[in-house]
């Protein structure tokens, strides 16, 4: 009986005659990691973007996929989608921008090989830069990293430590929709912090860090007032959920090098609110 030979190579599929520049591009990819944070974060630049499809990517370690898409002039997503966002279309952005959205999960036991295929066509466009959007979760680390020093440190200042980072948005757009019952507002804005050491309480479970952590976040240099928000009930502006972004610096274990970025932690949504399109 003969043996059957299965090759991973990624394949690429044109929706565009002609593919722009991506010399000085700058690719923004999800990492497959606990609550398709990575994603979601890439759903709502598509979203807020308006992005053009240049084409879809095609490999045999990802799971088969198609769906609805959330742009009126697409028919459909498949696993793989890559975007582009033109810095001559006025997209408020100053260099080329390849957006990579995975929506499949990867195939038991071939991470290592699509990982790999993945950094092999990046570095056959010639990207200058990769941002990995990801997720993280406390109850996934081993007892010796706990005991071990921490790989994660919040920045003392911004324009110190964070350099690149320093044209943080004075306002944060939000692209979403809330049921009528309710508003935002900047955290920075509400007359008494004391609600979202309340709301993380009741949200999560007592005896976890959340409210803790928010609580030194909120009073922490690194803690980003302009783009973390609350929402309120219009009727009596009762805090029931909140979203808090924060600089950090993370540096990879046994690595001389680190890289910094913002957290979007604790979340939190009031459990007589959850499930109703809030969080």
């Amino acid at each position: 009986m003969g043996s059957l030979e299965l090759k991973y190579e990624m394949n690429f599929c044109q929706c565009i005659e002609k593919l722009p520049d991506l010399s000085n591009a700058i690719c923004i990819i999800p990492s497959i990691s606990i609550g398709n944070i990575g994603q979601l974060a890439i759903d709502i630049i598509i979203d807020k973007f308006k992005p053009l499809l240049l084409g879809r990517l095609f490999n045999s370690c990802v799971l088969p996929f198609i769906g609805p898409s959330q742009l009126s002039n697409i028919s459909f997503t498949s696993a793989i989608d890559v975007f582009y966002l033109d810095p001559l279309d006025d997209h408020n952005v100053e260099v080329p921008v390849l957006i990579v959205q995975i929506r499949s999960a990867i195939a038991t036991g071939f991470k290592h090989e699509f990982t790999n295929y993945m950094f092999d066509w990046l570095q056959s466009l010639n990207i200058k830069k990769t941002i990995l959007l990801t997720g993280i979760d406390a109850t996934e680390k081993l007892d010796t990293e706990f005991r071990s020093q921490s790989s994660v440190y919040y920045s003392e200042t911004i324009s110190g430590s964070f350099p690149h980072l320093d044209n943080i948005p004075s306002k944060l757009e939000m692209p979403f929709i809330l049921p009528k019952d309710f508003e935002f507002e900047r955290i920075d804005k509400l007359p008494n912090a004391d609600e979202i050491n309340h709301l993380m309480l009741i949200a999560f479970d007592p005896s976890t860090e959340e409210a803790k952590v928010a609580n030194e976040l909120l009073s922490d240099p690194s803690f980003l007032p302009d783009i973390s928000y609350v929402v309120l009930r219009k009727k009596d502006k009762k805090v029931i959920a909140c979203v808090i972004y924060s600089l950090l610096e993370v540096k990879p274990p046994e690595s001389k090098t680190s890289f910094s970025g913002i957290a979007l932690a604790p979340l939190a949504v009031h459990p007589e609110y959850q499930r109703q399109g809030i969080g």
